[in-house]
């Protein structure tokens, strides 16, 4: 047993990498750091340039460790978290599998998923609908949901006259962003001075911006590129509305960090009776990821702005649930769960 001082090593993308697996990663390395424990922070390459020196990297920081905590969002995140999950098992050191995706058999696909799901002291996920496809599978995740620091995204009172929206996911082709910008076309034919902003790069970033060019819509859309985590706040300041086409999720830390600061959620329902958001209580969903649809529920938002204040409430006091003051003791549970039952240590 650990008497103190144990040494994490925590293996993710940090900030100033964008999104909410690296946000995460970083505020719980903090938190940990803050509550008795040596937090090491082993940063995923951007590169594949970096795999030779990263593998040595990750055989040494998992050395010196006495538990590690493997952020995992995505097939290329996944293969980055395979060095440090051998070292780990080669090294009788217990390791965390955090799974942040919205598909679990994306992990389970990919190279080394199934070892590291095996291997795992822990398989953790935020989402309720992802634990039950590792259950399906004969797993057993823990269940703990994604928190933030509410004081970071204070809550401002919107006004819901005209669209104000905002998009907070990379651009990938899974994340359906170009649906976004044709519900912005079709809502600028009522609203002239609806406004998207899209905050987030990646490979789809040059054909998106064709589009936008193509259907006019220049003076209608923003591309803001990569927002670090400490700018991203004042995006939700604002803006009134968060647009979401994903048509499988998990459970987002940008909803949660939209809800604080008061903006209104809108999103594809990519978890059936899981929904990390109320329909018509806490946010809005729609069935599809038709850009009609998802226009019509904004017009719905606008068109009713006691509603629109009603829900943006909820959502700020569905937010302070999430809380890092609410969730982190959850962590600390586990962490000593398994630093205790682990006789190596």
């Amino acid at each position: 047993m650990v008497e103190s001082s144990p040494i994490v090593c925590s293996a993710s993308w940090f900030p100033p990498v964008t999104g909410g697996m690296a946000t995460v990663a970083n505020e719980l390395a903090e938190l940990f750091e803050g509550n008795g424990f040596r937090a090491v922070r082993l940063s995923y390459p951007t590169s594949k340039l970096s795999a030779p020196n990263y593998t040595l990297q990750s055989l040494l920081t998992v050395a010196k460790s006495n538990i590690v905590h493997l952020h995992v969002a995505s097939k290329k995140a996944a293969l980055w978290s395979l060095p440090p999950a051998v070292a780990a098992v080669i090294l009788h050191k217990p390791f965390i599998l955090h799974y942040h995706g919205g598909n679990a058999n994306d992990l389970m696909n990919v190279a080394g998923g199934k070892m590291m799901l095996s291997r795992a002291a822990a398989i953790v996920t935020p989402s309720p609908a992802v634990k039950k496809q590792f259950e399906e599978k004969g797993y057993k995740p823990e269940l703990i949901v994604n928190g933030l620091f509410t004081s970071k995204f204070p809550y401002k009172e919107k006004d819901f006259t005209v669209p104000q929206m905002l998009s907070a996911r990379p651009l990938y082709p899974h994340y359906n962003t170009d649906v976004l910008i044709e519900a912005t076309d079709i809502l600028r034919q009522k609203y002239p001075a609806t406004r998207l902003t899209i905050a987030g790069d990646g490979p789809e970033s040059k054909r998106l911006k064709e589009k936008v060019t193509s259907l006019n819509l220049l003076g209608n859309v923003e591309f803001t590129g990569p927002v670090s985590p400490s700018k991203i706040n004042e995006l939700y300041a604002n803006h009134n509305i968060l647009l979401s086409a994903v048509k499988y999720d998990n459970r987002p830390v940008s909803f949660i960090e939209a809800q604080s600061s008061g903006a209104i959620v809108i999103a594809v329902n990519a978890w059936d009776k899981e929904a990390p958001i109320k329909n018509g209580i806490t946010g809005i969903l729609t069935q599809t990821a038709k850009p009609k649809e998802i226009a019509d529920a904004v017009d719905r938002i606008i068109s009713d702005n006691s509603k629109a204040a009603r829900i943006s409430i909820e959502a700020r006091a569905e937010s302070e649930a999430h809380d890092w003051g609410n969730i982190f003791p959850w962590w600390l549970v586990l962490y000593r769960k398994i630093l205790d039952s682990d006789k190596r240590i």
